[in-house]
Formats: structure tokens, sequence, C-alpha cells
């Protein structure tokens, strides 16, 4: 692949419902956890 298709094809999955909501749901479980971690050290 070159590197605009590549480009193009992150977009893709970028702009994607799932992946959205995957980030969302990751950022809803691991933010509060290195909230907690960096309260700790």
């Amino acid at each position: 692949m070159t590197r605009l298709e590549t480009r193009g094809w992150v977009e893709t999955m970028w702009n994607s419902p799932y992946i959205n909501l995957l980030i969302f749901n990751f950022k809803k479980v691991f933010f509060p956890i290195f909230s907690l971690k960096k309260l700790f050290l």
C-alpha cells in the first residue's frame, strides 16, 4: 500500500462509528485507571 492509500484507509477507519465507539469506551475505562495510578505514584 502506498502512503496515500494508507492515509485514506486510516481516515476511513477513524471516521467509522465503531472505531469512535471503541475509542470512547477505551477512554471511559482507562482514564480513571490512569488517574488512580497518578494519585498512588
